[in-house]
């Protein structure tokens, strides 16, 4: 297409008869304007539809503050959430990790975070070995034990809290915390005497107090007095405490169970092995650190008697047992410590 000289005229900024850019024409100006304003009202409109559509609690201001959260913060609630067994293989990752994994804090919510009907496990230990095998403690069902590390030989399992266990190394009587999923242990013995166990004449009981700290409380009876300890697992110490002053309890006939911890209290029972003799429960107030006495449920019998504890769901029972030869079994549930 070929333009004839008085049309390229008229292109040219500056050519006569034309408009130049200086000089445009006012209804071309007004519609740019008009133009500019519309993309700038749909611009903001945009803007405003965009934060008001923000689902509550995901705004903005919500993203700024998901920056502030510490890296500490995110992998503890992310490791809070691993299997136990992936906990021990990943203290070698740092030392950070390793003193984080033992915090009390950490073992409480990991504990917590790993109750389920479906993550339960029965440890079976023996001289040389030891596994946990899952179990259904509705159905009774089983299957196949796992092999864990067993950094010990010949122990005897006495307390238990949170998946650690409180146990007496049989050759040395030393006691010793044990985590037997991730394998970690920790010996409470030490040069004065703290921390070995006589079997038949101690008891130890395992519980946490209400600043989450793990403790051990170890009765013990020697040459005619009670001897009782606090080990903190915060403070790597023991303390000695006061206990009850009745002197009869101190005969070898008394046998003294194995704490179990209900509540804020930690009970023992205490049972005369002779026919028709005394049984009472120990109760330790873990808060004041107090020891009170309580009575034993009624007998009808007045034959040999033992009770056995446990606690489910914050309520203590006693299955007791009475008679040797024709034996018979009751249960009984605690509805108060008075």
């Amino acid at each position: 297409m070929e333009l004839d000289d008085e049309t390229i005229q008229k292109l040219k900024p500056d050519g006569k008869g034309s408009q130049s850019m200086e000089n445009p024409n006012p209804l071309e100006v007004s519609t740019i304007k008009k133009s500019q304003e519309l993309k700038e009202f749909a611009f903001k409109k945009r803007k405003v539809i965009a934060i008001r559509d923000w689902p509550p609690g995901c705004g903005p201001a919500t993203s700024i503050t998901m920056v502030h959260i510490s890296n500490e913060l995110i992998v503890f609630e992310i490791l809070t959430r691993v299997p136990a067994r992936t906990i021990g293989h990943s203290k070698c990752v740092s030392k950070k990790w390793k003193a984080l994994f033992l915090t009390p804090q950490f073992v409480k919510i990991h504990c917590s975070r790993s109750l389920s009907a479906s993550n339960q496990r029965v440890v079976l230990v023996d001289d040389l070995t030891c596994s946990t095998h899952p179990i259904n403690f509705q159905s009774g069902g089983h299957e196949p034990g796992t092999i864990l590390y067993f950094p010990f030989n010949n122990v005897t399992i006495y307390s238990h809290l949170d998946g650690l266990l409180c146990v007496r190394l049989n050759h040395t009587s030393e006691l010793a915390l044990w985590n037997p999923v991730t394998g970690s242990y920790k010996l409470l013995s030490t040069h004065d005497r703290h921390g070995f166990f006589e079997h038949n004449a101690d008891a130890v009981g395992l519980y946490i107090d209400a600043s989450d700290n793990y403790k051990v409380l170890h009765i013990k009876r020697r040459l005619g007095v009670f001897d009782v300890n606090l080990y903190s697992r915060r403070f790597e110490s023991w303390r000695n405490i006061p206990f009850l002053t009745r002197s009869e309890y101190l005969s070898p006939s008394f046998s003294l169970s194995s704490g179990t911890f209900c509540g804020d209290t930690l009970y023992f029972t205490v049972c005369d092995c002779w026919i028709g003799g005394e049984n009472v429960l120990f109760c330790f107030d873990v808060n004041s650190e107090i020891f009170k006495e309580i009575t034993f449920p009624p007998l009808a019998s007045a034959r040999m008697t033992f009770g056995d504890l446990v606690s489910i769901k914050n309520e203590l029972y006693m299955f007791v047992s009475t008679g040797i030869e024709s034996m018979w079994v009751e249960l009984w549930m605690l509805e108060d410590d008075h």
